[in-house]
């Protein structure tokens, strides 16, 4: 594994498990057994490792994205559960921690991926959304951004520590039972 990398897959490590501003490049250089110096030839800050990380996270899920949306072998329910489970998987990766300390302390990589977010998860799950209603799988008669934005809104929040650890579900569990309560309803 190049150099490069090697400070990339050890940077995301030591952010999503011990948050962003408590991460030095002095720890990250002993960790790794090299130089700050080598840190620097390929970041030029600790902010600029964080992006690099950030935009990875999301490239990896954009392509797992495409996988599921492509897969001839999945039904409708079976795409829509498949983007559920991975926005809790990558949500449960920034958990609240982690997301408050990048919004406090950077906010510029707060911004990039609250606009990754919008572009990967609400867009797309838009699109999945849309051919669902083409293929007659969901009714045509709602706002289909009103419905994305519940849905992925509802499972964050629920995900959001208090109300998970109060139902003591798996995300996988929780997201089982959000997708039952928006294919078969609450009334009999």
């Amino acid at each position: 594994m190049k150099a490069e990398e090697r400070i990339l897959k050890h940077s995301e490590e030591l952010f999503l498990n011990y948050g962003y501003s408590t991460i030095t490049m002095s720890r990250i250089a002993s960790e790794l057994g090299i130089g700050k110096a080598t840190i620097y030839k390929y970041f030029p800050t600790k902010e600029a490792i964080l992006e690099k990380v950030i935009e990875s996270l999301f490239d990896d899920t954009n392509q797992t994205i495409d996988e599921i949306t492509l897969n001839p072998e999945y039904s409708f329910k079976e795409k829509f559960r498949n983007y559920l489970f991975l926005f809790a998987e990558k949500y449960f990766l920034l958990q609240n921690k982690q997301t408050q300390d990048i919004k406090k302390n950077a906010p510029d990589i707060w911004k990039k991926i609250e606009n990754l977010e919008r572009e990967i998860f609400y867009k797309k799950f838009q699109i999945l959304i849309c051919d669902g209603i083409v293929d007659n799988h969901i009714k045509s008669d709602f706002e289909v951004e009103l419905l994305v934005n519940m849905i992925l809104n509802s499972l964050q929040k629920i995900l959001n520590g208090e109300i998970k650890n109060r139902l003591s579900l798996s995300y996988k569990e929780l997201v089982d039972n959000i997708i039952k309560i928006y294919f078969e309803g609450i009334l009999n």
